[in-house]
């Protein structure tokens, strides 16, 4: 403890006490000598505890606001499937290819979507092909994944997949 305060002994408003009057008075926390005790330190930790707090708290909020990772973006709903009326498509060799597709559109879409950029990705992508090519599952399935890819970013968050409906070489 550290004791600070007069210098010698007096009363509450300065007066010099009796000495029955001291002795009472370093029972209530002098020490004798005239000169009060206190915790060494107190006031000069409790300022540091206060800036502590303060500055835990500004790197929490600072961690919260600027540093931790954005929340993952939902993944859209899927909404109603729009049927697209099958074409025909072009193979090499003089066959053709009859194809249907479905769109898939987000539940955000609320008015039906133009299926004409879908059937032009859909011509883009099968025009050419080789029969023999489209009778193995593996190269269907490419082709099919390189129009889903296409026909989504040309409907941006509109459409989510492309179905096939019908698939008929001849």
């Amino acid at each position: 403890m550290e004791c600070v305060g007069r210098t010698g002994p007096t009363g509450r408003h300065g007066q010099d006490l009796a000495p029955e009057q001291e002795r009472a008075h370093s029972d209530e926390g002098g020490n004798g000598d005239g000169q009060e005790c206190v915790p060494a330190g107190a006031p000069g930790r409790q300022k540091i505890t206060a800036l502590v707090v303060l500055l835990l708290a500004s790197a929490g909020g600072g961690y919260w606001f600027l540093v931790r990772p954005a929340p993952e973006p939902a993944e859209p709903e899927p909404g109603e499937v729009l049927a697209l009326e099958a074409i025909q498509v072009n193979l090499g060799a003089g066959h053709y290819l009859r194809v249907g597709i479905a769109l898939q559109m987000s539940a955000e879409v609320v008015e039906e979507l133009d299926g004409s950029k879908a059937l032009d990705a859909l011509i883009n992508v099968y025009t050419g092909e080789k029969v023999e090519g489209l009778a193995e599952p593996s190269r269907r399935e490419e082709l099919r994944e390189v129009l889903v890819d296409r026909v989504v970013e040309l409907y941006e968050d509109e459409v989510l997949d492309v179905y096939i409906t019908e698939f008929v070489t001849q």
